[in-house]
């Protein structure tokens, strides 16, 4: 019995040594197939997500450049269409603001005096503005053009540098306050030189 463990221990010591499996193992099947480029399916889908992606976000970019460029202008026509809803409705007359040639920043302005500062008016209620613009944030000047007693016209000009309103920026501005895109007809009307918002006080 002794012989025969002697004999299986060194038949054992005498084979190769194999090395543990995990070593032997050939790591280069583990290896992810090498890829030459995009497949037609990838490459469609890739499209499709990228094309949903701009209709998603596009309209929130053009509503944001809508705002910054058009709702100002809006606000302030209205601010003064109001003013001059306002001081109509008190003092029952817009013949004082008849010979406003353009608006200014300045105290001395008279349309400062009428609407804001007090013209000495039976009436006169007001200020009917905090502040009246004399200019549109894209550089358009402001004027104000009393037809009669009761009409008048807000009109958004531009400096001669700039070399007129755009059309589509007129379409907009027409769109915005007046519901339609025709600058023919209704309260706003204009052309290159500049937009008109008339405002009709008959209706009061």
């Amino acid at each position: 019995m002794v012989l025969d463990i002697a004999k299986r221990s060194a038949e054992h010591a005498a084979r190769p040594k194999r090395l543990p499996l995990f070593l032997s193992m050939n790591f280069s099947a583990l290896r992810a197939p090498r890829r030459h480029g995009f497949t037609v399916v990838e490459l469609v889908i890739v499209i499709a997500t990228f094309a949903v992606l701009t209709a998603v976000v596009s309209p929130t970019f053009v509503e944001i450049a809508r705002k910054t460029k058009f709702d100002p202008v809006v606000e302030e026509m209205r601010t003064m269409e109001n003013a001059l809803v306002h001081y109509y409705a008190d003092t029952g007359s817009l013949k004082p603001l008849e010979n406003i040639a353009g608006i200014t920043d300045s105290v001395q302005d008279p349309a400062h005096k009428h609407l804001i500062s007090g013209d000495g008016r039976e009436g006169w209620s007001g200020p009917y503005a905090e502040e009246l613009p004399s200019e549109s944030g894209y550089g358009g000047t402001y004027d104000i053009d009393v037809i009669s007693d009761s009409q008048a016209k807000i009109i958004l000009g531009t400096r001669e540098e700039l070399g007129g309103v755009y059309p589509a920026m007129l379409e907009t501005l027409n769109h915005l306050l007046d519901g339609d895109k025709d600058l023919k007809r209704g309260l706003v009307w204009g052309d290159a030189s500049g937009i008109n918002y008339g405002v009709n006080f008959v209706r009061l």
